[in-house]
């Protein structure tokens, strides 16, 4: 098995999108992380040596 390429952040508040964007990622083997608030995001843990992709919605509600 091939070393991932890193980490691809998913932060949307639309389940199906975060699903969708997941398996995507993961079947060319990124390691996915997904969020549905800010909040949440907000409050985690990164391991900063890993490469890290975000993808945001840019029209999530709440605090962003």
């Amino acid at each position: 098995m091939t070393e991932s390429p890193g980490t691809v952040v998913v932060l949307d508040d639309e389940s199906k999108m975060l699903a969708a964007l997941q398996m995507r990622f993961e079947v060319r083997g990124w390691k996915v992380r997904t969020y549905s608030d800010a909040e949440s995001f907000a409050a985690a843990e990164f391991k900063l040596s890993d490469p890290i992709v975000v993808i945001m919605d840019h029209d999530l509600g709440g605090v962003s």
